[in-house]
């Protein structure tokens, strides 16, 4: 949203939905879908983290999934996984997740 120092910082907000973000909103869509079908998963499942160069991996397992999120902390871009194709993603191009970027697979 547009505005500066107080007073401007006050701005009404823009509903005009071709003005505002779309693909953030989609995106955002996207995870809460994601999140409310994997809800008993995601309550009962049970939760790893490593680190692997740059990137932090979170991983939720049971007997019958893993899901697992591979974030790059780092500030140089670093090679997705191969093999697995990643459902959710952000900042990925070619085979490359670039800093800030994340992947989310599910097997």
């Amino acid at each position: 949203m547009a505005g500066g120092a107080d007073p401007d910082n006050r701005r009404c907000m823009n509903w005009q939905p071709d003005e505002q973000e779309q693909q953030v909103r989609q995106f955002v869509t996207r995870l809460i879908k994601f999140r409310r079908q994997q809800a008993d998963f995601l309550a009962t499942s049970q939760l790893t983290w490593t680190i692997d160069g740059h990137c932090l991996i979170l991983t939720r397992t049971d007997v019958e999934q893993t899901i697992q999120g591979r974030f790059n902390l780092g500030a140089q871009a670093v090679s997705t996984v191969s093999g697995v194709s990643p459902i959710l993603t952000a900042g990925i191009t070619a085979n490359e997740m670039a800093p800030g970027g994340f992947e989310l697979t599910v097997a």
